[in-house]
């Protein structure tokens, strides 16, 4: 059965209605989400299809709903369609960074800052930015890559309109500013009309995948990913974030869904197949990874929140047959991560990210 009749014969089954495509043609785009949100008309952000495909999902009421046979095999189908649509970006795209952290830094913190830079780095070295498509760093890391054909002081300036509204709980005033924002750099734009609005197409050098989850609803996607697969079932969708990275993944201060994805990627390091290259494992704040820092290293928000995951990385990267201790950094700064990615490049040939994202493309 063909993808067209597939789509018809769900389509005629009762009860099969629902408010997304069954098999998605294209990665979607910050427009394609927010469909329907008028930056200028308060009470529009419910309207946009981002948040009523989320209704659907959760009745309105977080967490995920229970679904029928008929909207699983739907959400399904949508998910292999967006997971193959991602697989073909990315292999189009090489070498791609991943770039995790918590959803929930400010717009005003210095590391929301710092992960843009680091960001904007990488890409203006060839790098395409893989997040988790949402708010926090995932944004700082597509806001960074966005700023990337612009001259250094477009972020400066961007990122003072961001500031107006710091995190996502601030809602329509937060989806407000971003939008500002977002037309405000395309105007900026090497080649750029004085037409350019938030909707419009960001260009090549500006373009970045953000790949997050209706599953988390209350993690608005941001605007600055150009390219966007966003999926029903999370599990698809964090495999996805830390096994499609060709050149690696950064992380940032981060939560339980970071710590959670640094030892995804490490498992897949651990248990790769002979004659693959690990892919490098990058953390981003030795204060924050590491067991020791040392008197008077951290500050009070660092020290309070701290995960020493790094030591045990490292181990089971010494551990393993063959190790991928070389694979693993501790870095501060942008340039560190830039300086670790490229090194990390060296004579590397297969590597984890090429055969799952050619498994995808099947």
């Amino acid at each position: 059965m063909s993808e067209p009749d597939l789509e018809a014969w769900l389509r005629r089954m009762p009860g099969a209605g629902h408010p997304f495509p069954t098999s998605p043609e294209r990665l979607y785009s910050p427009a394609d989400l927010y469909r329907g949100f008028d930056p200028a008309r308060s009470g529009t952000l419910e309207d946009c299809f981002d948040a009523r495909v989320a209704r659907w999902l959760t009745d309105g009421q977080p967490p995920a709903r229970r679904l029928s046979i008929l909207e699983t095999i739907a959400a399904r189908l949508h998910d292999t369609a967006i997971d193959r649509l991602v697989a073909d970006f990315v292999l189009k795209r090489r070498p791609s960074v991943g770039m995790m952290g918590s959803h929930a830094i400010s717009r005003d913190d210095p590391a929301f800052l710092q992960f843009a830079l680091i960001a904007r780095s990488l890409q203006r070295e060839g790098h395409l930015i893989i997040t988790g498509g949402g708010p926090g760093l995932m944004e700082a890391a597509n806001f960074g890559a966005f700023l990337g054909p612009c001259a250094d002081d477009v972020l400066d300036e961007a990122l003072e309109i961001l500031k107006r509204a710091p995190v996502c709980q601030a809602g329509e005033a937060w989806a407000r500013v971003s939008a500002e924002a977002r037309a405000y750099v395309l105007r900026r734009m090497p080649g750029a009309g004085p037409g350019s609005d938030w909707m419009s197409e960001a260009p090549e050098g500006a373009r970045s995948l953000g790949l997050p989850t209706w599953y988390y609803n209350a993690e608005p996607p941001n605007l600055f990913a150009s390219h966007i697969g966003k999926y029903f079932f999370n599990s698809l969708r964090e495999e996805g974030l830390v096994s499609v990275s060709t050149a690696g993944i950064v992380f940032g201060m981060g939560e339980a869904g970071t710590v959670q994805e640094i030892f995804q990627s490490a498992s897949l390091n651990y248990y790769r197949s002979a004659g693959k290259a690990p892919t490098p494992m990058v953390f981003v704040g030795r204060d924050y990874w590491s067991s020791d820092a040392g008197p008077g290293a951290a500050h009070a928000t660092i020290a309070a929140t701290r995960k020493p995951a790094a030591p045990l990385v490292e181990a089971m990267a010494r551990q393993a047959e063959p190790p991928f201790i070389g694979a693993v950094f501790l870095c501060d700064g942008a340039s560190e991560v830039v300086d670790a990615i490229a090194s990390s490049a060296e004579g590397r040939t297969s590597c984890i990210a090429e055969t799952r994202l050619s498994a995808a493309q099947r």
